[in-house]
């Protein structure tokens, strides 16, 4: 469970987390983080009690993503950032998805479907487009029904640096069915990133809260289909993720002055007991 305050408590002396995108910085600061994992893996594949190094035979692991929830709101967190700063930086990019005419429920299928039409559309951007750079993102995700008591896998495609692509085209280099095209000419990288990160941002064309509980549930809803160590999204070579660095507050609003759009706490209950809780502040860079 996750319980939210519109307040935040930053003073110039705390020291703070900061990431800073194209036109954003965000903070952050931990007021409570318990430490209750004693738990430690090595490179080897052996798990250690932290507290008396012994090895632990058989430790308990998670077969789902939504089993470790801290590690998923990271996953999360780490793709929002990474759409919102490249859709910013790029003038242009388009959203692509790639849906399939029978359903598709193998990851691994799945996978090499993609890698088939990556190498197609490469070539394609050569011939049509060969004096442009680009990168993507790509985000595998199931439909909300099921087939045969699986998940139904599509995958969306964030192509940055090309301003427009026919669908025809796209789904001639597809080969598996249905594709659909989305530009993000406007640079909106905000908005993009809430289109995908449902889970812990509302839609940008969120008009009620009763649609936005819809909307929120019906993500959530599906995290349950990722096995873990599955990546929740993966890029091309270009594109790094962004990282928080830490500093004092007052220093780094100093540098990087911006117009707060929003701000906060948040804890984390899980099975009653709180495992974190943080301060937040989204900022526009003034520039």
């Amino acid at each position: 469970m996750i319980t939210s305050n519109k307040k935040s408590n930053f003073n110039d002396t705390d020291q703070v987390y900061y990431l800073v995108t194209n036109n954003h910085i965000h903070y952050r600061k931990n007021g409570f983080t318990a430490h209750s994992s004693h738990i430690i893996k090595k490179k080897n594949g052996l798990y250690i009690n932290k507290a008396t190094g012994e090895v632990i035979p058989n430790p308990k692991k998670s077969d789902l993503k939504i089993q470790n929830q801290q590690s998923l709101i990271r996953s999360y967190r780490n793709l929002f950032y990474t759409i919102e700063n490249y859709v910013d930086t790029f003038k242009h990019s388009v959203m692509i998805t790639l849906d399939y005419e029978k359903p598709q429920t193998n990851l691994d299928s799945l996978s090499h479907d993609f890698d088939c039409f990556i190498k197609r559309l490469k070539r394609y951007i050569k011939k049509v487009y060969p004096t442009y750079h680009y990168e993507y993102i790509r985000i595998n995700e199931p439909h909300e029904n099921l087939f045969e008591g699986k998940p139904k896998w599509h995958i969306h495609l964030i192509i940055l640096g090309i301003a427009f692509i026919p669908i025809e085209d796209i789904r001639n280099l597809w080969k598996q069915g249905g594709a659909y095209i989305k530009s993000y000419t406007n640079r909106n990288g905000e908005s993009a990133a809430k289109y995908f990160c449902g889970f812990l941002n509302a839609p940008e064309h969120t008009k009620s809260k009763n649609e936005l509980d819809i909307k929120r549930s019906s993500k959530k809803r599906r995290l349950k289909y990722y096995a873990s160590g599955t990546d929740l999204f993966s890029t091309s070579r270009g594109i790094k993720t962004p990282t928080f660095r830490r500093g004092t507050y007052g220093k780094i609003k100093k540098k990087y002055p911006g117009e707060t759009l929003n701000e906060g706490s948040k804890t984390i209950v899980i099975d009653g007991k709180i495992v974190n809780r943080f301060d937040y502040m989204n900022q526009k860079l003034i520039k």
